[in-house]
């Protein structure tokens, strides 16, 4: 067999090695890497900016070891610093509101303690009725501290200076002329019948004791019979004269219908009320005062607080301003018994003014024309007609704030049509311009003599009537002599016949008032 032939067998049967073998893939990475290094060698900053990193900058600046001179005047120089620049900048999201599912808490009642107040002001208020003072101011002290509307916070003040101001009246006026009850009502009134007729009388313990007895005065007159002698307060012409009668001559006694002796006092007082509330007097305080003063004399008890609490809203200085008409009529009455050559009468009122009221602007003008001081009078008349202007202002100015404050838009209404002055009397002004001093003169006189009447009168209908028709006569005459001083301002003659005139004139306006 030749050499030539070869066995199949013996062919090699692994695959023939490619052209280049594995030697390619190396030289390819090896070119990726030469390529990355030339472009940090020759292109620094490309990767810088792929990868977002800074830039060297050109001038590094001196070396640390190398200090620099440098010149500058930041130093001297005041500089605001903003650091915002400093801050970093972090954007945010905005967040969600969170959802509070509680409920939201109650707002505080402006007025919290108000329905807790309404029965402590009642309770007040009918302390304040029953005029127990003391009671009703402590009731009332509780509320002014307490979260109340200001109507409830005001009727609480109201029972708190009504209270004190009125305590104060019945402590300082406690006379027979003023607050004290009358016996006409009282509940022990009895009739005395016999041959002379019927008298009104109220038993009383005795002569030196004359208080009055407050019940059962049948029982007690007999009892008293047995005695000998019973005592009694009397009615006389102008008032009750303690009186002790022997018990023969007591005759028969009765009761009085008291019922209705109140009941036709109360019709007296809602009528006389009527007209009060109806006429100009309804912004005086003085008659108020008055109707107060009726309400109490006659056991009207339930109408007293009232009238006299609305005497004090009128004016917070009630208890100085009665006691000054206290002295005016006393002063009136003064003139009048001067002027009538009644000296004695004359020094019995001039006693009691320098007893009790002699401190009062009128009290000292009483003294100055009872000592014949004429020039000194005319002078302190005048003062105090300024101060009382004054007086009258601050009044007017303490009721718009009340009212503003109650928000009473009605009152308020009311008090911008409320003249300054009085209006003037065309026909009274016309008699006024005549200046005839003798018919001044002519109708003091006989204004005069009508007050003397009404003085006389006592407690009658009559001397309201008398006290009228001397208003009439005493104003016409008062005209007359106020332009005559006018005129002549030195004459102290003309000055004195006014200063009598108005003193009449204000006797007969303070008994009408009520």
């Amino acid at each position: 067999m030749s050499n030539a032939t070869k066995s199949p067998r013996s062919t090699s049967t692994r695959p023939a090695k490619r052209s280049g073998g594995g030697g390619g893939f190396w030289l390819l990475l090896a070119a990726v890497v030469l390529g990355i290094g030339g472009v940090y060698v020759f292109a620094p900053d490309l990767p810088r900016q792929w990868f977002g990193t800074t830039k060297t900058p050109a001038d590094k600046g001196p070396e640390p070891t190398a200090p620099q001179q440098v010149k500058t005047d930041l130093a001297n120089k005041t500089h605001k610093v903003d650091d915002d620049l400093s801050k970093p900048k972090v954007a945010t999201a905005a967040e969600k509101p969170k959802v509070d599912n509680q409920p939201a808490p109650e707002k505080p009642k402006a007025f919290a303690d108000e329905a807790k107040a309404q029965p402590i002001l009642e309770a007040a208020q009918k302390a304040y009725t029953e005029m127990k003072w003391s009671k009703a101011t402590n009731e009332a002290r509780k509320i002014v501290t307490m979260a109340v509307s200001a109507a409830t916070r005001i009727k609480a003040q109201d029972i708190l200076t009504g209270s004190a101001a009125i305590e104060k009246l019945f402590n300082e006026l406690n006379d027979k002329d003023e607050l004290v009850r009358y016996y006409d009502t009282h509940p022990s009134l009895v009739l005395l019948k016999s041959g002379n007729g019927i008298s009104q009388a109220v038993p009383i313990t005795s002569i030196d004791d004359p208080t009055p007895v407050e019940n059962r005065p049948l029982e007690f007159i007999a009892a008293q019979r047995k005695t000998g002698k019973v005592a009694f307060m009397i009615k006389g012409k102008k008032d009750y004269i303690p009186s002790s009668l022997p018990a023969d001559n007591v005759g028969e006694v009765v009761a009085a219908d008291t019922a209705a002796i109140m009941k036709e006092k109360q019709s007296e007082f809602d009528t006389r009320l009527n007209r009060l509330r109806n006429s100009n007097l309804a912004r005086d305080p003085l008659a108020w005062y008055d109707a107060g003063k009726f309400a109490y004399r006659n056991r009207l008890d339930t109408n007293v607080t009232e009238m006299l609490n609305q005497a004090v809203v009128l004016d917070q200085n009630l208890v100085s301003k009665v006691r000054e008409d206290k002295a005016a009529g006393y002063y009136a009455n003064l003139v009048s018994h001067l002027k009538n050559g009644n000296k004695k009468q004359a020094d019995a009122f001039m006693a009691i003014i320098e007893r009790k009221f002699k401190d009062t602007d009128q009290g000292k003008q009483a003294r100055l024309y009872y000592d014949g001081k004429n020039d000194e009078l005319i002078q302190a008349a005048k003062a105090e007609q300024e101060k009382r202007k004054e007086e009258e202002r601050g009044r007017r100015e303490a009721l718009k704030a009340r009212a503003t404050e109650l928000g009473d838009d009605k009152t308020l209404a009311a008090m911008k049509q409320y003249p300054q002055d009085e209006p003037e009397d065309t026909a009274l002004a016309a008699m006024a311009a005549t200046g005839d001093e003798g018919k001044a003169d002519a109708l003091f006189s006989k204004g005069r003599d009508l007050y003397n009447q009404a003085l006389e009168a006592g407690n009658t209908p009559q001397r309201d009537v008398l006290y009228e028709k001397a208003f009439h006569e005493l104003n016409s005459a008062q005209a007359i002599y106020s332009k005559l001083v006018e005129k002549n301002p030195a004459n102290s003659t003309l000055g004195i016949k006014l200063q009598e005139c108005s003193r009449l004139r204000y006797g007969t306006v303070k008994q009408r008032r009520f």
